[in-house]
């Protein structure tokens, strides 16, 4: 997908308002590493932001859909699916900044993290509480592809051990499932997959 070079200059100023120049890559060095996952389809973004809170992700998602340019959400660019690769150009917003673990709960056995968690640092850390986590990927990478990996016939893949979701729609509107609901006419927790072309 071509866009104008005056959309672009535009893109590219208000993001770097939103996030600062040093969360905004633009070099085609610097994106190279953003065009591809682990299967062989290759498409560099026009940009890759770098946000570190789901407010900066929701101004980055309202600024793309008002000027009609694709975003893709990126975690650790490990899937099989080509679910992280930008085929029509775009915006990338890769998560990797975005990789707290907020809490872990032993006694409701849960915890809450940030999509760019990576599930073997998430895995280790409830470990700790005698607790496990099997699927693998990046959190956002499970979330978007219902990961299990090899322990899934075991154990189960990753809507098996969801509680509840917050996520930004592709209008940079905040929504919250599940146990993060904030009232009874909230999405039920599976919604998300139920509605999309790549539910289980």
């Amino acid at each position: 997908m071509s866009y104008s070079q005056r959309a672009k200059r535009e893109i590219r100023r208000q993001l770097q308002k939103i996030l600062g120049a040093n969360r905004l890559l633009s070099g085609p060095e610097q994106m190279a590493p953003y065009g591809s996952d682990s299967t062989k389809i290759f498409q560099p973004p026009e940009l890759v932001v770098l946000p570190s809170s789901v407010e900066q992700v929701c101004q980055i998602v309202k600024l793309a859909y008002s000027l009609r340019f694709p975003v893709v959400c990126r975690g650790g660019g490990s899937g099989f699916a080509g679910g992280a690769v930008p085929v029509y150009g775009g915006v990338v917003i890769s998560m990797e900044k975005m990789n707290r673990i907020i809490e872990v709960n032993p006694d409701g056995y849960s915890a809450i993290v940030e999509p760019g968690v990576i599930t073997q640092d998430l895995t280790l850390e409830v470990e700790k509480q005698g607790l496990a986590y099997p699927p693998v990927s990046t959190i956002g990478g499970n979330l978007a592809h219902n990961s299990g990996g090899l322990k899934s016939r075991k154990y189960g893949v990753t809507k098996d051990y969801l509680l509840g979701i917050e996520f930004v729609t592709g209008r940079g509107e905040i929504v919250r499932t599940g146990h993060l609901a904030e009232d009874a006419s909230s999405p039920a927790v599976r919604e998300p997959w139920e509605s999309s072309p790549r539910s289980p």
